[in-house]
């Protein structure tokens, strides 16, 4: 089935409308899907353009807040709309390119019994997006202007989304990945040929051979998806790039409005204060649902190397190293020069060192900004 045909119709619709996905479900643009997110668009821009010619510290901020908090909420909202502008420039940018994906994901067939699962990671992600924007609209959410706030929801809804569409494409991809490691791993179980033929050299050579060339065909549809890995990685880093920026800077203001509030005001806080939380608790999430897809596909890619190696070790304990040999570890040598090593843009690596360095980061700079003032 194709990548695009496995996605739910209401989560298509959602893509749709906003412009992250502009494919239909065929993998043909069209120009209704081209059209169809621009009115948002607009009228997000138009409120940017009309709360940013127009805001002052008195029209935004209560309790007298300071001024360090006021400097890194106008820099958190800079950060925002930076990203939601290069967000909406590569959703058109990357039309081509994405398709063209599709078309070469979908060439790579794999004979396997569908088994449905409930994702889980990307049902949690979806509800707190949607908790939050129902708290800004509910006005359970708001502190200030609505609109305000929508400068600041739409960064968390928009780049969720985006990094779940980035996670259907991981997710078939690894599928493949699974599929290739299972074949590897019913070879290795029949690979002690020494056990299963005491006898007949002759029979043991074909059977070799067989081995090694069924191996050498998962070995290059592996090389293929490795390929196409790099492709995708290509195709999304720029988002993912400035999106984790725009995270790193609304987790670092939001906890240290919260922390400020709490220690300044506790008395004057309403249910509006306490409502900044979930955002808090689906930034956690939507940054742990993006480590761990890309994380959980590099690990299920470089699992490859270790089957084929432990193959190669079989086939050899009884075996003078012989050309068949020689090749099989040629082709493990090679599958280890592959090993899965995912960066966005050299800036940073898409497995869960991020998750601590991000923590590590996060602390510090919450500390520093608590000590010039709390």
């Amino acid at each position: 089935m194709s990548v695009l045909k496995q996605i739910p119709i209401w989560l298509k619709c959602l893509f749709w409308v906003f412009g992250i996905l502009q494919l239909s479900e065929n993998n043909e643009e069209t120009l209704i899907l081209k059209v169809v997110p621009i009115p948002f668009w607009c009228y997000y821009t138009a409120i940017v353009i009309r709360l940013w010619t127009s805001m002052s510290s008195s029209q935004f901020y209560y309790y007298g807040i300071s001024d360090i908090l006021q400097y890194t909420d106008i820099l958190c909202d800079l950060m925002v709309i930076t990203s939601l502008g290069i967000h909406f420039v590569f959703f058109y940018k990357r039309n081509t390119k994405l398709q063209n994906l599709v078309v070469e994901i979908d060439r790579i067939e794999i004979k396997h019994t569908k088994q449905k699962s409930i994702n889980w990671l990307r049902i949690i992600n979806l509800s707190g997006i949607f908790l939050n924007l129902f708290l800004l609209f509910s006005g359970i959410g708001v502190i200030v202007d609505i609109e305000y706030q929508l400068t600041y929801y739409f960064g968390s809804f928009l780049s969720g989304l985006d990094v779940i569409l980035v996670g259907v494409f991981l997710d078939n991809l690894k599928n493949k990945f699974k599929w290739i490691n299972q074949r590897f791993f019913e070879t290795k179980q029949e690979t002690d040929l020494v056990q299963i033929f005491p006898s007949g050299h002759l029979l043991r050579a074909r059977t070799k051979r067989k081995t090694i060339f069924q191996i050498q065909n998962l070995a290059q549809i592996h090389y293929s998806l490795v390929t196409l890995v790099h492709k995708t990685i290509r195709i999304f880093e720029i988002t993912i790039l400035f999106g984790t920026a725009s995270w790193f800077t609304i987790i670092i203001n939001e906890i240290y409005y919260l922390i400020y509030m709490v220690s300044q005001y506790s008395s004057k806080l309403d249910m509006s204060h306490w409502a900044q939380l979930p955002l808090v608790v689906h930034y956690c999430i939507w940054i742990y649902f993006q480590i761990r897809i890309w994380n959980d596909l590099q690990e299920e890619a470089n699992k490859t190397v270790f089957y084929v190696h432990d193959i190669w070790n079989l086939l050899a304990i009884k075996d003078e190293n012989n050309t068949d040999m020689r090749y099989l570890h040629l082709i493990s040598t090679k599958l280890m020069s592959m090993k899965l090593e995912l960066t966005a843009k050299g800036f940073f690596p898409l497995n869960w060192s991020l998750l601590y360095t991000i923590i590590a980061a996060v602390t510090t700079h919450v500390i520093i900004l608590i000590q010039f003032k709390i």
